[in-house]
């Protein structure tokens, strides 16, 4: 699992790069969707996700974030918020398409985005600009 942490300084909100595994649930009667974050701030995400979301709809996330070492990355409880699909484009790539998704968290809690707020903190990096 290799996750990098930058800061990026956007027109709106910081934002920081993160490769981490996602689960994706449309419904939560149905099985998840796998993909990958590319980058988080407290307000949204955006993923990289084999399956075109349609736009406005709300999912739930589940995010994994970087641990000491893997078996506290299984372990771990991942932080699961509601979110809504604000834009999509494809990706081509020689063995797959998959869709980059932006997503904008919906009905956060401060808790949520202090848990974000650590998580980035206690990344690689995190104090280097880009």
């Amino acid at each position: 699992m290799t996750i990098e942490t930058r800061y990026i300084e956007s027109g709106e909100e910081p934002r920081w790069k993160l490769n981490t595994p996602i689960q994706i649930y449309i419904r939560e009667d149905l099985p998840h969707l796998a993909g990958h974050s590319k980058d988080i701030s407290l307000y949204g995400i955006q993923i990289e996700v084999g399956v075109k979301l349609p736009i406005n709809s709300v999912v739930t996330l589940e995010i994994y974030f970087q641990r000491g070492n893997v078996f506290d990355f299984i372990e771990q409880e991942p932080l699961r918020l509601k979110a809504q699909v604000v834009w999509r484009r494809p990706v081509s790539d020689d063995d797959f398409d998959s869709w980059e998704t932006g997503l904008r968290f919906v009905n956060i809690t401060q808790e949520q985005q202090d848990t974000i707020r650590q998580e980035i903190g206690t990344m690689d990096d995190f104090s280097q600009s880009i």
